[in-house]
């Protein structure tokens, strides 16, 4: 496991730049860290302050999705941003020739390492991923996927955690600490153990378990919250924020 990682970190994040963010200095390279999307936390862990004397020796970038899907990997779906508010004249100079070229190069680089789409039986000990349209048989240790789609994870084990779940995505079994952070579409938890975590649920997400109350999760207030929660232990169904009992 990458030592810079720090999964508690990870879990209790709230905010951070969009996907993908990086910065350039003046010669061409390109600083990024899949592991945080923050330009600050670049600066910081690349040293690029080191030199307080020299202004202007890096530009902050952010590179985004036209249609808003960060598993469409065609180049010409994503746009950069230059995230200052004045642009150096040696990026402006040099922008299209060197510096975009070598940007969309980390970009696609990071799409290389980090992402899993349209693959079966994956088992993942270690890093952080992005998953669409795929079967992971286990998660186990610290791994962390940032965004599930459209996929199922049979087992998540130890301290794994996957951030969010959309589409049809399915988590057959919890077990260990693991953690879900959020449910979105019509996702399922099929079972939960130990000291696993479900900490929001969202539209038609569903919960299926024997051992959690549904106090322990939260939910969002809107009146429209079709989420689903099954305790198999209670006989009780909660649809929303309504109790049925089976």
């Amino acid at each position: 496991m990458n030592k810079d990682l720090d999964i508690q970190t990870w879990r209790t994040k709230k905010t951070m730049c969009e996907f993908f963010s990086c910065i350039i200095d003046k010669k061409g390279k390109v600083y990024w860290d899949v592991y945080d999307d923050s330009h600050e936390y670049l600066i910081t862990k690349f040293n690029l302050d080191a030199n307080n004397d020299e202004v202007d020796k890096y530009v902050r970038i952010e590179v985004n999705p036209a249609d808003g899907n960060i598993f469409n990997h065609k180049i010409n779906n994503w746009s950069i941003k230059i995230d200052e508010q004045i642009i150096p004249s040696w990026y402006e100079r040099n922008q299209k020739t060197l510096y975009e070229k070598n940007i969309y190069k980390a970009l696609q680089t990071c799409f290389q390492k980090n992402f899993i789409i349209k693959k079966n039986n994956v088992k993942l000990d270690d890093g952080i991923w992005f998953v669409f349209d795929s079967t992971i048989s286990k998660l186990e240790e610290n791994v962390l996927i940032r965004v599930l789609k459209k996929s199922t994870v049979q087992k998540m084990w130890d301290s794994s955690t996957v951030q969010e779940m959309g589409g049809f995505s399915t988590v057959q079994e919890m077990r260990g600490s693991s953690t879900v952070q959020e449910m979105l579409g019509s996702s399922i938890v099929q079972e939960m153990w130990d000291s696993s975590i479900v900490q929001k649920m969202r539209d038609s997400s569903t919960v299926i378990t024997s051992q959690y109350n549904y106090n322990d999760i939260k939910k969002p207030s809107s009146k429209k919250n079709n989420a689903i929660f099954i305790d198999r232990k209670n006989k009780i169904i909660f649809v929303g924020h309504k109790k049925v009992k089976f």
